[in-house]
C-alpha cells in the first residue's frame, strides 16, 4: 500500500488553486487538472510504501507526532512551470519555511519503520501545490506567461494520509489530522 502524506492547503487558497488550474488548461491539451473534485490541491511531504497490516499502527505513531506541531504560516510567492519527463507542469511555488521543513523530516522520522521498502526522505524539498500537467512543455509557459497571482500569506494546520490518483496526484484523503 503506498500512502502519500501531505499538507492540505485551507479552502481560500484550494478555490484559488482550481480556479488558476481550470484558467490554465482551457486552451491548451492537458493530462489532468487540480479541480477539487477529482484531484486536490496539496503540498507533498513525501511518499512511502507500507505494509497494510500495519496502517492503524501507522496512524498512531503519526497522530502523537503531529500532536507536538503547531500549524505552519506559508507564503505563495509566485506560479511556475517546469519541464518534467513528457509536457510541462504548472502549480504554485510556496517559500521554503523551516517549520514545514521541520514537520515533514520529523513525520519520515518517526514513519520510516514502516516503509515497506528501504525508505529515504529525498535531500531536496521544493513545497508547491501542483495544478495542471499539459502535454507539451510549451504550453505550461505559455499557459502562465500573462498570469499574475497575488503573493498571498496563509496558514496550514492539516495533514492527511492520502491516495494518490494519475501522475501522483491526490485523489482522496483517508485520515486528516488537525494541528494544534
Amino acid at each position: 500500500m503506498q500512502i502519500h502524506l501531505s499538507v492540505i492547503p485551507p479552502p481560500s487558497i484550494r478555490r484559488m488553486a482550481a480556479e488558476l488550474a481550470k484558467k490554465y488548461v482551457s486552451k491548451y491539451p492537458h493530462f489532468f487538472v487540480v479541480d477539487n473534485a477529482r484531484l486536490f490541491p496539496h503540498i507533498t511531504l513525501f511518499w512511502m510504501d507500507i505494509n497494510k497490516s500495519r496502517y492503524y499502527q501507522l496512524e498512531k505513531v503519526l497522530a502523537g507526532v503531529l500532536r507536538k506541531q503547531g500549524k505552519i504560516p506559508l507564503f505563495i510567492n509566485r506560479h511556475f512551470y517546469s519541464k518534467i519527463n513528457k509536457g510541462g507542469w504548472t502549480g504554485l511555488k510556496i517559500r521554503e519555511s523551516r517549520r514545514l521543513s521541520f514537520l515533514r523530516s520529523e513525520t519520515f522520522r518517526s514513519l520510516k519503520d514502516f516503509s515497506a521498502k528501504s525508505a529515504k526522505l529525498k535531500k531536496t524539498f521544493s513545497p508547491h501545490i501542483t495544478l495542471t500537467k499539459f502535454k507539451k512543455h510549451s504550453n505550461a509557459k505559455l499557459a502562465t506567461k500573462f498570469s499574475k497571482i497575488p503573493p498571498r500569506y496563509f496558514t496550514v494546520n492539516l495533514v492527511a494520509i492520502c491516495i494518490d490518483g494519475p501522475y501522483r496526484q491526490v485523489k482522496k484523503t483517508i485520515k486528516i489530522y488537525k494541528l494544534s
